[in-house]
């Protein structure tokens, strides 16, 4: 017969985490910002909030990245020939439209993805996490 085990590791329980304290509104949307999800138990999220999770903010700086090392080898290309100049205005205009573009991307596909789901004609019916916190409230 094998004798119970008398090791002292401490207990795990399986207690429910406490609610979390609200956050202040740049708080929020600076977890949201990092994140791109809603801090726990938030259930009406504010319009900017609802914004940044919906475009996917979070990813922001990926978008601005590959535009910038589009603009570093446009420079590299202007010192290896001479033959090319580089417009730093028209280098920050592609930029900041690129992170447009990628928010407006992301803003079609989530209210595409959020109507489909919540039609009765889809073949799944189901929602992702960020549908559905973008539909309430």
């Amino acid at each position: 017969m094998a004798s119970p085990s008398t090791t002292s590791e401490p207990a795990i329980t399986a207690d429910a985490p406490a609610a979390a304290a609200p956050l202040g509104r740049f708080a929020t949307w600076r977890y949201v910002f990092n994140t791109a999800n809603l801090p726990a138990g938030m259930t009406r999220p504010d319009a900017i909030s609802k914004w940044l999770v919906i475009t996917r903010a979070a990813v922001f700086s990926m978008t601005a990245t590959s535009g910038l090392i589009g603009g570093l080898l446009a420079v590299g290309a202007a010192r290896l020939t001479g033959e090319v100049s580089v417009d730093w205005g028209l280098l920050i205009l592609a930029v900041v439209g690129l992170v447009v573009a990628h928010a407006a991307n992301n803003m079609i596909t989530t209210t595409s993805t959020s109507r489909a789901a919540s039609t009765p004609t889809t073949t799944s019916g189901r929602s992702t996490p960020r549908t559905r916190s973008c539909r309430a409230g």
